[in-house]
């Protein structure tokens, strides 16, 4: 879904990075930001959560999420 979206005509004014990971889930996403959060981004966008849905419950995806964003 973002593997096609051009980072240059994002913005002119920030430095915009588009990264994917195909198959990845909401537990393999927390241990990428931690280098990342380093750097100390202004914006971080994520989309996650969707490889989770076929083997577990909304309850506990939402769990993730509100992990993963602490």
């Amino acid at each position: 879904m973002l593997s096609r979206i051009n980072e240059k005509r994002l913005s002119k004014s920030l430095n915009v990075k588009v990264r994917c990971f195909p198959g990845a889930r909401i537990n393999d996403m927390s241990h990428y930001l931690v280098p990342l959060l380093r750097k100390r981004p202004s914006y971080v966008l994520l989309h996650v959560g969707t490889n989770n849905c076929m083997d577990k419950a909304a309850g506990l995806i939402v769990s993730d999420l509100l992990k993963l964003k602490q």
